[in-house]
């Protein structure tokens, strides 16, 4: 079923089908100018910017996933850091609390000293 040529400009939808339709390379290039109702370099270049798109999308999707990548490594940088930070702490208030048992123990002892005297 083919259409007259028509003036003017098509719809995105339309001119998306049709560059799909040429990607897909299931019929003839003229077969499909005739399809659409245009001339074979009008659809030549629906094609192109077609392609055009895609090639954007797909480097604007490496571009999100490289982004996402870095993201995720640096967090995991992060966590690393903040783990051996934490492990320090711990060691660090393990360290503190014994020295303040020492203590208590220490006043205890110079408080049971100072009474029996």
């Amino acid at each position: 079923m083919t259409s007259p040529l028509r003036v003017g400009r098509r719809p995105n939808a339309e001119r998306i089908n049709a560059a799909i339709d040429m990607l897909a390379e299931r019929r003839p290039v003229e077969e499909l100018a005739a399809q659409y109702g245009v001339r074979v370099d009008t659809l030549k270049t629906w094609h192109d910017a077609a392609l055009r798109a895609l090639q954007m999308a797909f480097a604007g999707i490496v571009k999100d996933n490289d982004a996402r990548t870095e993201t995720i490594a640096g967090l995991m940088r992060e966590n690393t850091r903040l783990r051996e930070e934490l492990r320090a702490l711990k060691k660090t208030a393990a360290a503190a609390s014994q020295t303040c048992h020492q203590l208590a123990a220490t006043l205890a002892s110079l408080e049971q000293q100072g009474g029996a005297e």
